[in-house]
């Protein structure tokens, strides 16, 4: 893998999965350094952990501690890492960095300030509880929210729409489910702001949901639940958006337990003459409203930012460049 990936030029690292140091890193700790690895993910779940018990992670906990400067320093020091070694992670750390634009000072300056305690805990600690994220991280976030999105349907040109079309909006709130339900990926619950303070200019702050994104745009927008679309449309006019999310979320070690799209067989959608439906799943879902639907846009994980991509491509700021790599159903067959 170390060959591979030097083949390919030079900004990369290498990072351990998470757990992936069993115990016997505690003395052998450089033979994994000295095969290439330059950053071990994690850290403590808990103060008393002290890593696998077993190889088969029955009793899973992350020590995640093998790699902290005082460790590398004694490595160093009794001769199992060299100085050379050292200076390699180093050297591809601070290359890949510079790459992703993370070592230019204005893009710093946007960074929370860290303390040794936020570096060296994870679930027990404060990190957990800070807002790591800057305007930039946002900016990428939906423009990388934006492009993954991908139009599976859009009959007659529906999209995009005006941006003085009068929308109503279902289940297109705090509904709607934006990050990975559980597993590595999942991460902590983002600081979603207050009413009134998301989808600021240019990643300002957060705009995970639709309803704010195309209020923000100047849209002529009325909300509603998801359920309170079972009466149909307050104004016949209107295009209905209705968002859909996966009832079975995306996890790690099981398959999803259905295809489902949460309250998608109890909205009337014969009852809407316009409509786009906006789903979010991370799998393949049923998707029975296709033959009603106007347009259909998927995403998998829009992000913080996928209300503000959504409000994009409903409005055709932005095209739809996302490829679609599964397949989904109408209905059970």
């Amino acid at each position: 893998m170390l060959k591979a990936a030097k083949r390919a030029g030079s900004n990369f690292y290498i990072v351990s999965d998470w757990g992936a140091v069993y115990p016997d890193a505690a003395q052998n700790a450089s033979q994994y350094i000295n095969a290439g690895m330059d950053v071990e993910m994690g850290t403590h779940d808990s103060p008393g952990c002290d890593g696998h018990a077993s190889q088969d992670a029955s009793d899973y906990c992350n020590k995640g501690d093998y790699m902290l400067a005082d460790k590398m320093r004694d490595l160093v020091d009794q001769g199992r890492v060299s100085m050379q070694r050292v200076n390699e992670t180093v050297s591809r750390v601070l290359s890949a960095l510079k790459t992703a634009g993370l070592l230019d000072p204005a893009v710093q300056s946007g960074f929370p300030s860290y303390t040794y305690e936020d570096l060296h805990t994870k679930f027990d600690g404060p990190l957990m509880k800070k807002d790591v994220r800057t305007q930039e991280s946002r900016s990428v976030a939906q423009e990388v929210a934006t492009k993954a999105m991908v139009l599976l349907q859009n009959k007659a040109s529906f999209l995009p729409l005006r941006t003085d079309a009068k929308l109503e909006l279902y289940g297109c709130g705090d509904e709607v489910h934006f990050h990975a339900e559980s597993g590595s990926a999942s991460g902590t619950e983002p600081n979603i702001p207050a009413v009134g303070d998301r989808c600021k200019p240019d990643g300002g702050t957060a705009c995970p949901y639709p309803e704010d994104a195309l209020k923000v745009a100047g849209t002529s927008v009325t909300s509603f639940r998801l359920q309170d679309g079972g009466a149909g449309p307050r104004d016949p006019e209107a295009t209905a958006i209705v968002c859909l999310v996966a009832a079975a979320k995306n996890t790690e070690g099981t398959d999803r337990a259905n295809l489902d799209l949460l309250g998608a067989d109890k909205f009337p959608f014969a009852k809407y003459k316009k409509s786009v439906v906006w789903v979010i799943a991370p799998g393949p879902v049923l998707m029975p409203f296709a033959a009603t639907a106007g347009a259909i846009v998927l995403s998998s994980l829009p992000g913080e930012m996928g209300g503000a991509a959504l409000a994009d491509i409903l409005l055709g700021h932005a095209s739809p460049a996302g490829q679609i790599g599964r397949a989904s159903c109408r209905e059970r067959v």
